[in-house]
This record gives C-alpha cells, structure tokens and sequence, in this order.
C-alpha cells in the first residue's frame, strides 16, 4: 500500500505477512536499485511510525477486523522474521533434503 503510492506494485497476503516480488523476466539495475530505495523507504517511514497504516486496512466487515487484529501486534523484526521463516528457510530445508 505504502509502496503503491510510491509507484512500486507488490503481491502480499491478507493471511500470512509475507511479501512476494515477482519482477518482469527483463529488469535493469536501476530499476532493482529504484525497488530497494522504495521498500528501504517504506519500511522506514513504518519503523519511525511516521505511517498511520490502519488507514490501509480493507474496510469490509469480514477482512477488516481480522487485518486490524492482525497488525496491533504489528513489529518490523516479526515481520522480517516470518518472511524469512516462511519460505527462503523452507526451500533450503528442501533442497538440503533432495541434495
């Protein structure tokens, strides 16, 4: 959302706090360097709470409380922790499995 109005589109999830990057097949250094500045940013601007980012939250009656509910326990290291732990650290397990 933050990263949207910065011109950065994202895929996430409403269940599971993770962030997918899915960049085009043909991407250039500036553009990586361009994604990075944005999400250093965006993660910024959350950690100093200079972001309200309940504005963000779906506002229908069945997502929404879930979402709030979700983020009142919102912290930078649970998060960074659950994208790590979510798949980067399953795909290694797997590949050590195969290997």
């Amino acid at each position: 959302m933050l990263c949207e109005r910065k011109g950065l589109h994202i895929t996430f999830s409403y269940f599971e706090p993770v962030i997918r990057f899915i960049p085009p097949l043909i991407v250039s250094a500036q553009e990586i360097d361009i994604t990075v500045g944005i999400i250093d940013d965006v993660l910024s601007s959350l950690q100093k709470g200079s972001e309200n980012f309940s504005r963000f939250a779906p506002q229908n009656r069945r997502s929404g409380p879930f979402i709030e509910e979700m983020n009142n326990d919102f912290s930078l290291v649970k998060l960074w922790r659950r994208i790590y732990e979510t798949s980067p650290k399953q795909w290694i397990r797997k590949l050590k499995t195969t290997l």
